[in-house]
């Protein structure tokens, strides 16, 4: 309970916040590269090096690729019959497919399970998520954004091995425990422990309540379809493709986060329907805090 109200509390701040500033812009970059080059490393570097790979980690290495493909090839299609915009349907696709496994997921399922379901959570978001954010998202913004510039494989393949929790995670594979940074541990937790709240905050800062008309069975989608959906396709997966019941958790989790942040922070650069974005994750987070209590309720992680 204490997590959920330290991250409410965030977030709530974060919406206060906001109507003190004359812009976001500067304190969002600041918070987003803190969590990038210092957060989320610690995280990789204090847990990683213990992690023995094996089949059951295959759960959350394979989850977020069947998801992404699942969305473009179930929620496109739909969005095509609904007749929504072109950019609506990229929007959709793309918040459906990427859960926010890093910024909420990673610390959410460390302070839940504990540092022995971390390895399983960061596999799913190094090797899924930032993956298929650097590649498929990044492309298909490029592609959609109407700004004439295509990325070229050298490009996508060049963001990937240079983002520093990408670097963190090869490096940590090299270490033969997290005895080897002993020293270091008590700064590596201190600053693992920051993302969630400094994560919230950065919702709070973009959040909006005003839904459109036209945007109202959209953003119902996305809810619905990446809050409850992903998790329930996870679950019937699951079930027959891994017994350890922390690898499993750990997925389910990080497949019922809500919309990753920064594909949202690419479509609002974009142009790409910015205030239909904003909205969706701001409704989409608020209502993950009910959401992911009762699948963890259900499902008895403790």
């Amino acid at each position: 309970m204490m997590t959920y109200g330290l991250a409410l509390g965030s977030l709530l701040a974060g919406i206060l916040l906001k109507k003190f500033l004359a812009s976001t812009d500067r304190p969002l970059r600041a918070i987003n590269t803190y969590i990038i080059w210092l957060a989320l490393p610690a995280v990789i570097f204090s847990t990683l090096p213990d992690m023995q790979f094996s089949t059951k980690l295959l759960l959350p290495l394979l989850t977020p690729w069947l998801l992404i493909a699942l969305s473009f090839l179930v929620i496109y299609p739909l969005a095509s019959r609904l007749h929504w915009c072109v950019e609506i349907k990229i929007a959709v696709t793309l918040m459906i497919g990427l859960g926010n496994t890093a910024f909420f997921g990673v610390p959410l399922v460390k302070l839940l399970l504990g540092a022995g379901a971390v390895p399983a959570a960061i596999i799913y978001d190094q090797l899924g998520s930032f993956i298929i954010l650097s590649v498929v998202a990044t492309a298909a913004v490029a592609v959609y954004s109407g700004d004439g510039k295509r990325p070229s494989v050298k490009s996508i393949l060049w963001k990937v091995v240079r983002f520093p929790p990408f670097i963190s995670l090869l490096l940590a594979l090299l270490l033969p425990s997290t005895e080897a940074l002993a020293g270091l541990l008590p700064l590596l937790s201190l600053l693992g422990n920051t993302i969630l709240p400094l994560a919230m905050l950065m919702v709070g800062l973009q959040f909006s309540i005003q839904v459109e008309p036209a945007y109202k069975w959209p953003v119902f989608t996305v809810i619905a379809g990446k809050l409850l959906v992903t998790p329930l396709i996870v679950i019937a997966v699951g079930m027959f493709f891994t017994s350890n019941p922390q690898v499993f958790n750990a997925t389910l989790i990080q497949s019922a986060m809500p919309p990753m942040v920064t594909p949202a922070i690419l479509l609002i650069g974009a142009g790409l329907v910015p205030r239909f974005v904003a909205t969706t994750l701001g409704l989409a987070t608020l209502c993950a805090f009910v959401t992911v209590p009762l699948w963890i309720i259900h499902w008895g992680f403790f």
